[in-house]
């Protein structure tokens, strides 16, 4: 196919085809069960004779979701939620009938609270759905107290209703699991590192298959670790062994994505013009070590597809056999007679290939612990126990739970005093819009008035055309069936428009008003639509005038942060492990910001909102975040060549000049700090070349004048080889990363909140 393209683009003749789009066969499956169960929680809640079935018909779409584990779960936090909120609003309601003021302080404590345990880690959606549920209900019975009872009991009720059948339904029809899908995921990952692995050992040793786009495959990969760690929670509500072991299925997801690092690194290692005569003397051992670990990743990958014993390690054995002859071949002086790159370049390349089977072996460990039953629940418990920090408030949350009461309880008001049309949607849109940041709050106004408008002009046909001629819910099942697959199609799409999907649906059942006494009227539609305008207005001035958190402000401290934390990595660890004392214990949390933060970065930089003419700069910063990603690759390998003991000789007389490079790269990443801190780049940057230079040379004298490298054994010179190219590697793509912050706009991160 790639000739063929390339071939028609020197002919300007076209040859390529149109394909059909591929069926996303999970998607089609839970919108066929999502509409099937909403259809029928409406005909049961009809049957009933209860007032609004179309709450158990939303409560169904909701709960639906391809997995059952997760669809469980959100179940019953929809439930809880449900039953909490009742709870609250009768509490609130009875304690301050006629005390407005007691009234509206705990009703704003409450969205509060709910606001900010929304937007955290512990079962955020039961909260958010309560302040949605109370939000709603005091909506609803504001000016008539005796109507709470009725409606508290029949939301209860038709959610209920609707969350049971739903998961009736997702799981007698073809259940899903999560953690078949992610033994799946995790198997398929490795097989594409077991590829970027041969086409490593193919630039260096010439076997192994190349890959025509080694660089797409590389960030095909990278991305594929954040969705495995997402699919992990889902995997762990569906499956007793997963849940049981998560310790060890989250270390055999580092492992894995450490096994990724070290191929990467693998890869640069072997790319460049440099003699290969260590190849000719040492081709069959080094050749049966590298098929020794691709057998390895390949029975890891088996055994993720399908757990079960692990053949016997063969690694080891291929190592030694490997190092016996390289030690061989050392003392007989041939190498002297090898060019300095030769070395240094095979020696990386060994070190690189033994870093790999250390990752191997720890993933390996972790996989057979899975299998093993013992104790581990209990011991994550107990060490959570010993170790549990003094809690404290993440301030942005805390703010962010301030501005939900102030939203909702402004739209309350606001339309108690001057009683504008769409009163109850107002409110409820007020608590669903009032978002983090002010882009994801017009995105989800833009989306839920854009489902809005599809789900009543769908709507308004159906009431038009159907109606008047279907008299039964039994005629009507089958119309409204596939009017629900139509929602349910967009609900279960992409991420960038879903949630009008679900506005659609929404919107339907609520203008159709689906029930034992059929109002045909266009009323309903037109009333929420201009609570959907009401509550965005009061969202947008809250979020605009109250702290307000601009993705462009966000970006740039996302971005800061990320290059103080390589600084200080650099500063407060490497130098001290060069002169041989011990590492500071403050690299651990370090590393753990460096892990979080370019994925931070990524999510910023999806919501920062562009001109039209400004659009070509989100490629570049998002450029920038997948050259962060690069850079933190490069820090996790040095440290984990710097972890390595390394002999006394070698690290004494480098470490000056190593250290000095370290300087520099500390200063090239303070200032890059500074220059998102400030908005204004540097006149100059340090320079990067002269210690690489220097280093060489250092090199050169160090293992062809003094010949080191003849009483210090292979495994030590490639470990410390291998620290010697990962300074390169980390000096070179801070170099990359100079290169690409200097292409870039930096205004755009200095916007107002109101334009």
């Amino acid at each position: 196919m790639a000739v063929q393209e390339s071939i028609a683009g020197t002919t300007g003749v076209s040859t390529a085809r149109w394909h059909w789009p591929k069926l996303n066969k999970l998607r089609w499956l839970t919108s066929f069960k999502a509409s099937l169960a909403a259809v029928i929680a409406i005909g049961i809640a009809m049957g009933l004779g209860w007032e609004r079935p179309y709450w158990a018909g939303i409560s169904v779409l909701v709960a639906t979701l391809p997995y059952i584990g997760a669809s469980l779960e959100k179940g019953i936090m929809r439930l809880i939620g449900t039953l909490v909120a009742g709870v609250a609003t009768y509490f609130i309601c009875g304690a301050f009938p006629q005390n407005q003021l007691g009234y509206c302080a705990m009703l704003f404590a409450f969205l509060v609270f709910t606001g900010y345990m929304g937007t955290g880690k512990f079962y955020p959606y039961a909260f958010f759905l309560s302040g949605i549920t109370v939000s709603i209900i005091n909506a609803q019975v504001f000016n008539n107290l005796d109507e709470l009872w009725p409606v508290v009991f029949f939301r209860v009720s038709e959610i209920s209703l609707g969350v049971v059948v739903a998961l009736v339904v997702n799981s007698l029809l073809w259940p899903q699991s999560a953690s078949r899908e992610m033994g799946r995921q995790m198997s398929t990952t490795l097989r594409d590192c077991i590829r970027l692995f041969d086409h490593s050992t193919a630039l260096y040793s010439g076997y192994g298959d190349k890959v025509p786009d080694s660089g797409k495959l590389s960030e095909k990969l990278s991305g594929a670790f954040p969705k495995l760690r997402a699919l992990l929670p889902q995997a762990m509500l569906d499956s007793s062994r997963f849940s049981n072991h998560r310790t060890s299925l989250q270390g055999a997801l580092q492992f894995m994505e450490g096994t990724f690092v070290s191929v990467v690194t693998t890869l640069h290692s072997t790319q460049g013009d440099f003699p290969r005569r260590y190849q000719e003397n040492l081709s069959e051992e080094l050749r049966a070590y590298t098929d020794a670990l691709r057998a390895e990743l390949c029975a890891l990958a088996d055994f993720f597809a399908k757990p079960g014993p692990l053949p016997p390690t063969v690694a080891p054995a291929a190592h030694e056999a490997l190092q016996q002859h390289l030690e061989g071949l050392r003392a007989s002086d041939t190498p002297l007679r090898y060019e300095l790159s030769d070395t240094t370049s095979f020696m990386a390349y060994y070190a690189n290939l033994a870093e790999i089977e250390h990752v191997v072996m720890l993933m390996r460990k972790a996989a057979v612990a899975i299998l093993q039953p013992g104790r581990e629940r209990r011991e994550v418990k107990e060490r959570v126990r010993r170790h549990k920090a003094a809690w404290r408030p993440d301030m942005m949350r805390l703010k962010h739970g301030v501005k939900v009461g102030i939203a909702v309880l402004g739209a309350l008001y606001l339309w108690l005093w001057t009683q504008h049309p769409g009163g109850v949607p107002s409110v409820i849109s007020a608590s669903i819009l009032i978002q983090k940041t002010l882009v994801a709050s017009n995105q989800k106004s833009m989306l839920r008035l854009a489902g809005c408008l599809l789900g009543g002009t769908v709507a308004a046909f159906f009431l038009l055309t159907v109606t008047p001629h279907l008299e039964t819910f039994e005629e009507l099942a089958p119309v409204l069936f596939l009017c629900f697959m139509v929602f349910s199609l967009i609900n279960y799409g992409p991420a960038r428009y879903s949630y009008a999907g679900f506005q659609a649906f929404l919107a339907f059942l609520l203008m159709t008003s689906v029930s034992n006494q059929q109002d045909v009227s266009l009323e309903p539609g037109i009333e929420r639509l201009m609570g959907i305008i009401f509550g965005f207005l009061i969202c947008a001035t809250v979020l605009r005038l109250i702290w307000p958190v601009i993705p462009e402000h966000q970006l740039r401290s996302t971005l800061k942060d990320f290059f103080k934390d390589c600084r200080d990595y650099l500063k407060l660890y490497t130098p001290q492990v060069l002169r041989g004392e011990a590492p500071i214990a403050v690299v651990g949390s370090l590393e753990t910001k460096l892990v979080d933060l370019p994925g931070t970065s990524q999510e910023w930089i999806s919501q920062i909102g562009l001109h039209k003419s400004e659009e070509p700069q989100r490629g570049k910063y998002q450029h920038l975040a997948l050259c962060l990603q690069g850079l933190r690759f490069r820090l996790q390998a040095l440290e984990r060549a710097i972890r390595r003991p390394m002999v006394p000789v070698l690290a004494h007389r480098m470490a000056p000049i190593m250290e000095e490079l370290n300087i520099r790269l500390q200063e090239t990443l303070d200032q890059f700090e500074q220059t998102f801190e400030t908005g204004k780049r540097p006149a100059s940057y340090p320079d990067l070349d002269t210690p690489n230079t220097r280093l060489n040379q250092e090199l050169l004298v160090l293992f062809r004048q003094e010949h080191l490298n003849r009483t210090v054994p292979a495994g030590d010179v490639a470990v410390f080889l291998a620290l010697v190219r990962r300074y390169s590697d980390l000096a070179t793509e801070t170099r990359n990363c100079r290169d690409i912050i200097n292409g870039l706009d930096l205004t755009i991160m200095n916007r107002s909140p109101f334009f």
